[in-house]
């Protein structure tokens, strides 16, 4: 386990110049989030996973700040958000109302359980992994829910500068990365 600088140094170490920004903003917008430092890390996560980046996942996993549950709690939101950014987009781009009348039959008991963390810290993790998965139904969903909960305008920016941070780096890592 470590801090967040600790765990995201040998991922930064790997972005080239050419993504500077990217590199400087992988710290600061989970430094610098009006989140609190778990909500922002297990933002991270979920969003880490929605990009398959085995390297931002082992890195936000690890964290000291995030528990046990918080991380089955990105997982969990991440892997429902993995299913439904896939099929909520389907049924908007068929263009058929029969279709989007439909149930989706698909299981989704992990939305009542909120995968073993409160609804609206779910939520959260949901948003990111939305905004990385480019699901308007979604994205307008969680922040829909997170509305409702009270969550501030600055918040709700908040997870989507932390999930399009980390989907950048993911991009880089898989694409530009700097080898030792």
């Amino acid at each position: 386990m470590s801090g967040l600088a600790e765990a995201l140094a040998p991922v930064k170490a790997c972005i080239p110049d050419q993504a500077k920004d990217l590199r400087l903003n992988l710290g600061s917008v989970i430094e610098r989030s009006v989140l609190s430092t778990e909500e922002a890390i297990g933002a991270a996560l979920a969003a880490a996973i929605m990009t398959r980046s085995v390297d931002l996942v082992e890195a936000f996993s690890s964290i000291d700040e995030l528990s046990a549950d918080q991380v089955a709690g990105a997982q969990t939101a991440a892997a429902l958000m993995a299913m439904n950014t896939t099929w909520y987009p389907f049924v908007e781009l068929a263009d058929d109302l029969e279709l989007e009348n439909a149930p989706a039959g698909l299981r989704m008991q992990a939305f009542a359980t909120h995968g073993g963390v409160g609804p609206e810290r779910f939520e959260l993790y949901c948003l990111a992994a939305a905004v990385v998965g480019k699901c308007h139904r979604c994205i307008a969903s969680h922040v829909a829910e997170l509305r409702k909960s009270g969550r501030s305008t600055e918040e709700i920016a908040s997870v989507g500068r932390i999930a399009a941070t980390v989907a950048g780096v993911a991009t880089v890592l898989d694409t530009m990365a700097v080898t030792a």
